[in-house]
């Protein structure tokens, strides 16, 4: 049976190469899952079938889901399990719950990164953006090759590796003192700088993660790439009341996304902050609605 997707006549030509701002619409019981990354404005999804964005880069300025169905699922066959970036930014969102100093801030003493097995050297031109508790135990503390020194409070935790890096694995070492500030939930992005931008695009999550209790210790764990994880919680997406959102096996918090609409979850842990403009329903997974900001 050949497969009818109604496109528009911007959106058809972009197929060729990346795809740019236009309007989508797959027809009623359609599917279609674009293979290049997504740039331009913003794109405005139409008609009732199903739009897959679970392997392409989100790069370009958002998503607008009027009708229909996009989803994003971290399980997708064909998505990379390796990536290469200059740019890396993990955002811890939780910590070990019911033990000492739980809900003061994140703190790691090492951030590790593996390619084939073997450890990725963090190259001696990488910066951080991000602010740490102070100048002791800042950023730069958290990729210094150094287990005796520690990280705290820098979440987001930003690097500018200066040049491109591979990797395929990565993993943590927990810092001197206070259980409660193991990182215990998280997600693993990876940027690409567009117009003077950083866009980000999520390739790993973890919920429920239990650190060691040995401190300054390696965490025993290697935590691969989650194929298809494009959705960032920078992402704009705003899901209309005909609209649904389909996370599969996505963490994270939704900081950016909007609307009156429906998200449907699947393996999937989701915090909706305070901040959050979302106003539809959430339904399946694990939902969690903050009060206030855990850090």
């Amino acid at each position: 049976m050949k497969t009818t997707i109604l496109l528009s006549a911007v959106w058809a030509a972009a197929l060729a190469c990346s795809l740019s701002a236009a309007t989508i619409t797959v027809a009623a019981g359609k599917a279609v899952r674009p293979t290049k990354a997504l740039t331009g404005g913003v794109l405005v999804k139409e008609g009732p079938g199903i739009l897959d964005l679970s392997t392409v880069p989100l790069l370009n300025d958002g998503l607008v889901i009027r009708e229909g169905t996009v989803r994003f699922s971290a399980f997708a066959k064909g998505a990379p399990t390796q990536v290469k970036t200059r740019h890396l930014r993990w955002t811890i969102t939780g910590t070990r719950p019911n033990a000492k100093y739980s809900g003061s801030g994140p703190q790691f003493s090492e951030f590790r990164l593996f390619y084939k097995g073997q450890p990725v050297a963090i190259p001696p031109t990488t910066t951080s953006t991000s602010v740490g508790h102070d100048d002791a135990e800042g950023a730069d503390k958290g990729f210094d090759g150094n287990l005796r020194t520690k990280c705290y409070k820098a979440t987001p935790f930003i690097l500018d590796f200066g040049t491109e890096v591979t990797f395929d694995a990565y993993s943590f070492a927990t810092a001197n003192d206070a259980p409660g500030r193991d990182p215990r939930d998280w997600t693993l992005e990876i940027g690409t700088k567009l117009n003077g931008k950083i866009r980000w695009g999520m390739v790993a999550s973890e919920q429920g993660f239990e650190a060691p209790l040995k401190r300054f210790a390696e965490v025993g764990k290697r935590f691969p790439l989650a194929p298809g994880g494009a959705f960032s919680a920078d992402y704009p997406i705003e899901v209309c009341g005909k609209g649904r959102l389909q996370l599969d096996g996505i963490g994270g918090r939704l900081y950016n996304v909007s609307g009156n609409g429906l998200i449907e979850l699947s393996r999937s842990a989701l915090v909706v902050p305070p901040e959050s403009k979302f106003t539809g329903s959430v339904v399946g997974g694990n939902v969690t609605y903050e009060k206030k900001r855990l850090f």
